[in-house]
């Protein structure tokens, strides 16, 4: 036997005898057995369900809509647990998935394989969805037909404030005539309730459909130019705020801060005078119309420790952001999952 197969065959068998332990020691409460592993056990009101919790289920259920009304037999049984078959199975389908992903970790194999093409799957139709709602039916349909969104899609569509919107908003008020419908979604006509400036974004979607034929793909062209372009320009502009304008503006303070505590006066001006010239510095580096010797050498070697210190300061907190992303994860597996630590 390989010594990685043993390591992970002992780590199996730990696992297994601390769920065992767990198990055995689940102390009954109120005549019901207490949470244990891969058991989502929540009040019949819907609450979440745990061992701490089980000290303020009355308080709980005093809290809850129509707890006046409670005799006293419904009180006890709004105070028991249940198991909620449904969110059981999901805990057990996400431990399952996220051991899955982790047995990477091990070597490739079939239940990574599984755990990957599901996410990628799950999350291609998660989106797809979000974005048939949000985009096609709450953008567009919404917009162009709202009365057949409200009919079949969207039942709480306020015709009223669409109305009112296209009165004051939109641009081809001064053509169409929105304002005789004085507000009432529900008598207005339907040329009312449509905003035709969305026809724009109908017709390019269409066009960009058209790579699905064979001889259609250089019509998709022009639309997929629109908003490459577009957004090009409306990113240029973020990042021209973001990362160029914000970051000059911050740069330019004075070296001696007046307006500081006076305890912390020396403090502030330094860390002014360090950010003034950790700038500079940087920036020398990248001056390549003069030879980086004598002075101009040594500026330009201060300005590489400062991009490194940078790049280094930037690449740990994506560390610790995938660190905690992974603690959660083994969070999930040992609270809520396990249940070796109650809530």
């Amino acid at each position: 036997m390989k010594k990685d197969t043993l390591v992970v065959l002992c780590l199996i068998g730990l696992c297994a005898i601390a769920v065992g332990w767990r198990w055995a020691s689940a102390l009954p409460e109120s005549g019901h057995r207490a949470p244990s592993m891969g058991y989502f056990v929540q009040l019949p009101s819907g609450v979440h369900y745990s061992n701490v919790e089980a000290k303020d289920a009355k308080q709980i259920i005093e809290n809850t809509p129509g707890y006046d009304q409670m005799t006293r037999q419904q009180l006890e049984e709004a105070q028991l647990p249940i198991l909620s078959i449904p969110r059981t199975v999901g805990l057990w389908f996400a431990a399952f998935f996220t051991l899955a992903i982790f047995s990477f970790l091990w070597r490739d194999n079939p239940l990574y394989k599984i755990a990957e093409h599901a996410f990628v799957g799950i999350s291609a139709a998660y989106w797809m969805t979000v974005a048939f709602w949000d985009m096609i039916v709450g953008s567009l349909l919404a917009k162009l037909a709202p009365r057949v969104a409200k009919a079949y899609f969207l039942p709480g569509l306020d015709l009223n404030d669409q109305v009112s919107s296209l009165t004051s908003k939109n641009l081809l008020s001064g053509f169409v005539d929105y304002a005789s419908a004085d507000g009432d979604g529900v008598t207005a006509a339907w040329w009312q309730l449509t905003d035709f400036l969305y026809v724009v974004p109908l017709v390019l979607g269409v066009m960009l459909l058209w790579r699905l034929a064979p001889k259609g793909g250089w019509i998709a062209r022009w639309p997929l130019a629109f908003i490459v372009g577009t957004t090009a320009g409306l990113r240029l502009i973020g990042h021209l705020e973001s990362d160029l304008l914000v970051q000059v503006r911050t740069t330019i303070v004075s070296l001696y801060d007046i307006a500081a505590t006076p305890n912390l006066t020396f403090y502030k001006s330094m860390n002014n005078i360090l950010l003034v010239l950790s700038v500079i510095c940087g920036i020398v580096y990248f001056f390549f119309s003069v030879e980086h010797k004598g002075v101009v050498g040594r500026v330009a070697r201060l300005g590489i420790w400062v991009l490194m210190i940078t790049f280094g300061a930037s690449f740990g907190f994506t560390v610790m952001g995938r660190v905690a992303l992974l603690a959660n994860r083994f969070e999930f597996l040992v609270i809520d999952w396990l249940n070796l630590v109650d809530r």
